[in-house]
């Protein structure tokens, strides 16, 4: 038997802004050691935020997460979904990968890429985040703009 699935969801703020080579390099090596442990999921990328939501064998996740929160690119991490799931909803990411700007005027995503968006904003508003989270695979189908290194 398979071990039981969760959801890892949080915001953080960006430490600096990251260009497009920093972005793909992160992405890169998240999807490496994602797929070594079973871990899918997908992050979005704004100029100063991160909201991204992990999904795989509890342990697994939670060993992401703990590395995630030693990682000096981001600070002020706020838990915003912690859960058991039946399925995977991101899948087919070991680490999908979104530039929020090259998304404008999508659903939702216009006040994630406002400057004055924050982690605290996403915890506000968790239902909304996670909704836009939810909806990316959808809009993005033939992975427009979605980057998985694996």
């Amino acid at each position: 038997m398979s071990a039981p699935l969760i959801t890892f969801a949080y915001a953080s703020r960006t430490t600096h802004v990251l260009d497009d080579a920093a972005i793909a390099a992160l992405g890169r090596q998240a999807a490496a050691r994602n797929a070594l442990e079973s871990v899918t999921g997908l992050l979005l990328c704004g100029e100063t935020t991160f909201v991204q939501v992990l999904e795989g064998p509890r342990e697994a996740v939670m060993d992401t997460v703990r590395r995630i929160c030693r990682d000096e690119r981001h600070n002020g991490l706020v838990v915003l979904r912690v859960a058991c799931i039946d399925a995977r909803r991101f899948g087919a990411w070991s680490m999908g990968v979104v530039q929020g700007d090259r998304f404008a005027g999508f659903p939702g995503l216009d006040a994630f890429l406002l400057p004055e968006f924050t982690p605290e904003a996403a915890l506000a508003d968790v239902e909304a985040t996670l909704g836009v989270m939810r909806t990316l695979p959808r809009l993005l189908s033939g992975n427009r703009g979605v980057t998985d290194a694996a």
